[in-house]
């Protein structure tokens, strides 16, 4: 019998974070089909929750977001403009190091976005193209790369087929694994605490970075006179940080701030996250792809990541 050369998609794309919608969305502005597998339940991806991760994007990746209308998607008072970043030192009260976007004719350097709206812009953009199928609860349990095809395999026997498989599924990447790439994987034994904290004085668009004894300190502006705390520590004292309650977090962000925001209290819950780097060994593959963190996963204080993705 002749072989089977039908197609359940133009693309398979294993994921449905906001790297594997947006490849999903430009995809479809190409005038190709995409069939998204999504292992948790469908309110995960249309509804995300707020999970404290707040994400600095570059003109380049706002330029991308508006060409696929996902910038437009965000609430407008949602992208917060980083106009100037400082940095101190130990305990020195002034900055070492200064960023500013004065002088460049720009309006600021980048522009930090709650990460659970950027998903939520991913999710309302692609559900809107006819192109873009999302199955949810399709966990990929095999992938065999053809000489024609790619076929995935799920949890519940089907087996779906195209000319080609993205992995968009985390820096933990198990579809990545099935196609044999391997990955550099750096822990770095750190981990972060990140939390709101509303602030007396205007905080201009400036970010601090206060490396400090001990731990690391990011105040990242955000709107409405709040900012997210960002503390880095070795991973077995984060669960000191988890414990204190709301206002001795804030008294204790406010001891290793900069006096210019005046006095902090608290504004919001508290997220933990272990610090762990990926960079894949390849990108690509026979009839595969790596895309966002299955590709790149960068260590997350940087808040590069779906920038790279």
């Amino acid at each position: 019998m002749p072989e089977d050369t039908s197609f359940d998609s133009d693309v398979l794309i294993v994921g449905a974070g906001p790297a594997g919608l947006a490849l999903a969305t430009a995809l479809a502005d190409a005038g190709l089909q995409s069939l998204v597998l999504e292992q948790s339940p469908a309110a995960a991806i249309e509804h995300p929750a707020e999970d404290g991760r707040d994400i600095a994007l570059t003109h380049r990746a706002r330029r991308i977001l508006e060409q696929l209308g996902l910038w437009q998607r965000l609430p407008a008072d949602a992208p917060a403009p980083l106009r100037e970043a400082k940095v101190l030192d130990g305990d020195g009260k002034a900055s070492l190091l200064n960023f500013s976007s004065q002088g460049t004719g720009l309006e600021a350097l980048g522009w930090l976005v709650p990460n659970h709206l950027v998903r939520q812009a991913a999710w309302q953009e692609a559900s809107s193209r006819p192109q873009v199928t999302v199955q949810f609860e399709a966990r990929v349990t095999g992938l065999a790369l053809q000489p024609d095809a790619g076929v995935v395999t799920l949890h519940d026997g089907r087996s779906l087929r195209a000319p080609l498989v993205v992995a968009a599924d985390s820096r933990f990447s198990n579809v990545r694994r099935m196609a044999g790439i391997g990955a550099s994987v750096h822990d770095f034994a750190r981990s972060v605490v990140v939390g709101r904290v509303a602030h007396e004085h205007d905080a201009g668009g400036i970010a601090w970075e206060c490396f400090r004894y001990g731990n690391t300190l990011a105040l990242l502006p955000m709107n409405g006179r709040q900012c997210s705390a960002v503390i880095t520590v070795d991973s077995n004292q984060a669960p000191a940080w988890l414990a204190l309650s709301d206002e001795e977090f804030a008294a204790r962000v406010q001891a290793q701030a900069p006096g210019a925001l005046g006095t902090l209290t608290p504004a919001g819950p508290r997220h933990h996250y272990p610090l762990v780097g990926v960079y894949a060994h390849r990108f690509t593959g026979h009839r595969f792809a790596l895309v966002g963190d299955a590709a790149v996963g960068m260590h997350p204080v940087t808040a590069h990541g779906y920038n790279f993705g």
